[in-house]
């Protein structure tokens, strides 16, 4: 008797769900289904042949041999979509699975998922109606996770906040962009830099996990720099048209624009040329080149007849580069031109810095000797018996103190200048952590209360003299006011109008220009516009603000802290730190000693300046005391404070009371027509 045809619809359907879905290797999933959703080729699906070096990138991810990728290359060369939002797609709507992505910060996570994930799908006719319809992810907001219609749930995973924001999913994969920004723990973390707890999460699937990396090259000691020493090493190998043998174009590979007079003739001069015959590539033969290209690993060399020779090292790790000769998207004259600009860019280190990363794929290499480091310990061994939190030691004439700001805390840092045995040293009387209850005010307005509240119950009570009734308060207190500098400014101005002149905005400059900050340059004199010049800091007047800030070379200062600390106590300029005698002041002083260590010191030559001591924060690792302390030293001076290990000099610089008087206090600043800068102070 034949079965009805319902039945036999039914049995179809249970042959065909029995069976196991074939998962498409990443390459044929990306050319199936992702669609260009901006740039050149908008609405066009996608190609990897059109960047060739990307269809060398996905088959190696789909050969196997690696279970962990880390991808650099050059900017505007599609480097986010294959090594991010790909792969992230792939793991979601092929794999149909969980998946991690990684990100900066959580407040990136909204943007990265609008800007780049959401983009991608939109444009994809099978991926548009998986979208989550109702809830986070669906029309924008504030979001950590987002569950697609189909089952699988992409969580964001983030290099900010406490550990249980990275520790609370298992997943077997993540794929982490700007790779770099999440290679340090923040300062509340007990657990490895964010990047190895994002991958971590993966660690019960052994050998079935999967964990995808991409960043603009930034350091030689950032992840993608350290992966790629670690992992496979892998280098692009293109066959040259003239003499076959199979090369690696650098960026010494690209000639003729050096003797140029202008970025024009630097564009007609240009030219590729072989590695191995020196002989002109055209943009042509680039092409070709690339299109036909290897890939091989550290130890691997190839013949002319792309036969590969030797084994892979022993990695789980591929460490994929391309460069700008590998970017087809670039011509050789457009390259060259940048070089020329950069070569004659007034600050040719920042240029410098720019082609390696954002052209070349390099890390930065800074012409610095490193310098033995201060150490934790050093600083926690400056600890002064008996001398506790907020005293001031006996025989102190001026004390000074500064804030470094950021977006949910204020660190401060208090110091005493003291005579003792005829010479003049520094001791930290207090350091404090203050709240910035930004989530609940607003940044501007939770910064104001901050700093109130720092003002009212940490600096204005003032420090007792150790043995004495005497109340010390700051003679100045600068505030960093880079990040959100109305912030301060609204500050200052309500202080001033209480009276209390002692609060003045502050910047920090490096001698190297590597903050993002700008250079410091030393004023040769004192003019109206900069009324006072200090030891390598100077006030400054703004007519935009009606307010003076005080403008401080930051390596100076940073190097006369550690100098302090190195100091043996017994001598000028040594600094130590109040005794911490609870749990509690013991973390605190820990704190301050780790933030004070946490750039690397190193000496380089600048130009008009020789060497001189620099410092760089490689691993971006908190350092807000150390900034808060440098600003206090500085703060020092101003008040009239000097080293010195001549007792009559310091007699006279510490007995002339008039003298120091106006040293102190901000009566010779001057309006820039000339009149008194405090109003009580005019006719």
């Amino acid at each position: 008797m034949p079965l009805k045809k319902n039945v036999v619809d039914e049995i179809r359907w249970l042959i065909s769900a029995s069976r196991a879905q074939r998962i498409r290797p990443i390459l044929e999933f990306a050319e199936q289904e992702i669609v260009i959703p901006e740039g050149l080729h908008e609405g066009t699906r996608y190609r990897a042949d059109t960047i060739p070096w990307q269809r060398l990138w996905f088959e190696a991810i789909d050969s196997g041999q690696w279970s962990r990728y880390v991808l650099t290359a050059c900017v505007q060369s599609g480097k986010t979509l294959v090594g991010w939002v790909i792969p992230v797609l792939w793991h979601i709507f092929e794999w149909k699975e969980n998946f991690g992505a990684g990100v900066p910060s959580m407040d990136l996570a909204g943007d990265k998922w609008r800007l780049e994930l959401l983009p991608a799908i939109n444009a994809s006719v099978r991926f548009r109606p998986l979208k989550p319809i109702a809830g986070r992810g669906s029309k924008g907001g504030d979001f950590e996770a987002i569950e697609f219609r189909h089952g699988p749930t992409l969580k964001f995973l983030s290099g900010h906040g406490g550990d249980e924001k990275r520790s609370s999913i298992t997943l077997r994969g993540s794929a982490v962009t700007e790779a770099d920004r999440l290679d340090s723990a923040g300062e509340t973390s007990r657990e490895a830099a964010p990047i190895y707890q994002i991958e971590g999460r993966s660690a019960s699937f052994e050998d079935r996990a999967r964990f995808y990396a991409e960043c603009t090259s930034t350091i030689t000691t950032g992840f993608v720099a350290r992966e790629r020493q670690a992992g496979s090493g892998s280098v692009i190998m293109c066959p040259c048209q003239h003499c076959g043998e199979y090369v690696c174009v650098e960026r010494e590979h690209l000639v003729g624009w050096e003797t140029a007079e202008s970025e024009i003739d630097a564009r007609e001069q240009a030219a590729w040329i072989c590695p191995n015959c020196s002989v002109i590539i055209t943009e042509a033969e680039r092409a070709t080149m690339n299109h036909n290209a290897v890939l091989i690993h550290r130890g691997q060399t190839i013949e002319r007849d792309g036969t590969v020779i030797g084994k892979p090292p022993a990695t789980r790790t591929l460490t994929f580069r391309a460069n700008a000769f590998n970017n087809l998207l670039w011509s050789g004259p457009y390259i060259a031109a940048q070089e020329w600009l950069a070569k004659h860019d007034k600050d040719q280190e920042s240029a410098e810095k720019k082609l390696r990363q954002w052209y070349w794929a390099l890390p930065v290499e800074p012409n610095a000797i490193d310098v033995t480091p201060l150490t934790v310990e050093d600083v926690m061994g400056r600890q002064v018996e008996r001398l506790t939190r907020g005293i001031v030691p006996a025989g102190t004439f001026q004390i000074s103190g500064a804030a470094d700001i950021r977006k949910t805390q204020i660190h401060y840092v208090i110091i005493a200048w003291y005579r003792a045995g005829g010479v003049v040293r520094g001791h930290v009387v207090d350091v404090g952590i203050v709240p910035v209850l930004s989530s609940k005010f607003g940044i501007r307005r939770a910064l104001r209360e901050g700093l109130r509240s720092m003002r009212d119950a940490r600096i204005e009570p003032g420090f007792r003299e150790q043995g004495e009734k005497k109340i010390w308060r700051p003679g100045w207190f600068p505030i960093d006011a880079y990040w959100h500098g109305e912030a301060v400014r609204d500050f200052v101005r309500e202080c001033k109008a209480m009276g209390l002149r002692r609060y003045i905005p502050s910047f920090g400059r490096g001698l190297s220009a590597e903050h993002g900050r700008g250079r410091y340059q030393h004023p040769l004199e004192e003019t109206k516009k900069k009324p006072h010049v200090g030891e390598e800091f100077y006030i400054s007047w703004s007519q935009k603000y009606a307010m003076h800030h005080m403008v401080v070379n930051a390596d100076h200062w940073k190097t006369f802290v550690r100098e302090g600390f190195a100091t043996p106590d017994d001598q000028p300029g040594a600094i130590s730190v109040f005794e911490a005698i609870t749990e509690d002041e013991l973390k605190l002083v820990q704190q301050f000693a780790k933030q004070n260590v946490a750039e690397r010191a190193y000496t380089k030559v600048v130009p008009e300046k020789g060497e001189v001591l620099c410092y760089a924060n490689d691993s971006a690792r908190p350092n807000h005391f150390g900034d808060a302390s440098y600003n206090a030293c500085a703060a020092g001076y101003l008040c009239g404070v000097r080293i010195s290990d001549v007792s009559p000099v310091i007699k006279q610089l510490v007995e002339d009371e008039p003298q120091r008087q106006q040293l102190q206090r901000p009566e010779p600043m001057t309006m820039p027509d000339g009149r008194p800068y405090f109003i009580t102070n005019r006719d």
